[in-house]
């Protein structure tokens, strides 16, 4: 089953092709969820440079269905105007193109449907010659499927042993981890006892098998 999920950008890690003028400016200002649109404390801003990018590490693969950008609304929305919106699982900027963004008189956030694209990065990519970059706000929307998976393990270790799931769980996360998955929840049963295991905490409760 899927459903719409709430905004995911504020799960990832933003970066951009250019070093902020300040902390104030920094990538992740973007992400930051407040939508005041202050180009001086709410905005990612990549200084004046040829094709200025930047980017979204969701951390995670999702089916992303909607974008919405949102630039300063003050002055200078028009340096907005062109930018496209790519979306993919490459770590650069050759991803598929959600949108290309046409700036209006008057309004500061757009809204773009992307049907269904998988991916892990969002770019918002500026092309052209010396070019400022700025972003009040960037949000992502994504289709929430819950997944399950079944692996069996055969082994010879007491597995209602705490110290022995505690080792297993910790591989498991490790292994989960390594190929990008960080948004997951892994549980078993062994002789009526089950086991869980989010990425915050591990709980552990009896009940029939």
């Amino acid at each position: 089953m899927a459903r719409l999920s709430a905004n995911v950008a504020p799960r990832g890690v933003a970066t951009q092709s250019g070093e902020p003028a300040s902390a104030a400016t920094a990538p992740q200002m973007a992400i930051d969820e407040d939508t005041g649109k202050d180009p001086q404390s709410t905005c990612a801003s990549v200084p004046l440079q040829d094709n200025p990018w930047w980017q979204l590490d969701l951390r995670s693969i999702y089916h992303i269905t909607a974008v919405s950008v949102t630039s300063i609304s003050d002055c200078c929305s028009e340096e907005l105007d062109g930018a496209e919106i790519r979306i993919g699982l490459k770590n650069d900027t050759s991803n598929q193109r959600c949108a290309i963004i046409s700036i209006a008189t008057g309004q500061s956030k757009y809204n773009y449907q992307c049907g269904i694209m998988e991916g892990r990065f969002v770019h918002v990519v500026l092309p052209g010659l010396q070019k400022n970059l700025t972003l009040c706000e960037v949000q992502v929307y994504v289709l929430d499927f819950e997944k399950r998976s079944v692996v069996k393990i055969s082994t010879d270790f007491d597995m209602s042993d705490p110290v022995i799931q505690q080792q297993i769980l910790k591989q498991l996360e490790a292994k989960m981890k390594s190929k990008g998955i960080s948004d997951f929840k892994i549980r078993w049963k062994t002789s009526g006892r089950v086991s869980r295991k989010t990425e915050d905490s591990t709980v552990c409760d009896t009940g029939g098998s």
